[in-house]
């Protein structure tokens, strides 16, 4: 499920470009009194393996979702 995510799923935009095997899940988080919800984002790239949180960052695909893609692509 999660390699599916990250190749025509919501991960897909922040994951594109990864080669390997690669696997994506995002989320977010609604937090009581705040106007954005938490972002939230964890994905691998073979071996490597990262997840990244943005409090009131949105979808997690949007705010999350490029920092672990940093991450995968400089680890790889």
């Amino acid at each position: 499920m999660m390699r599916l995510t990250a190749t025509q799923g919501t991960a897909q935009p922040a994951m594109s470009g990864l080669g390997g095997d690669i696997g994506a899940k995002t989320g977010s988080a609604e937090v009581d009194g705040e106007n954005n919800p938490d972002s939230w984002f964890t994905g691998f790239r073979d071996d490597v393996a990262a997840a990244a949180m943005v409090k009131q960052g949105g979808h997690g695909g949007d705010a999350a979702g490029p920092i672990v893609a940093a991450v995968l692509r400089a680890g790889g």
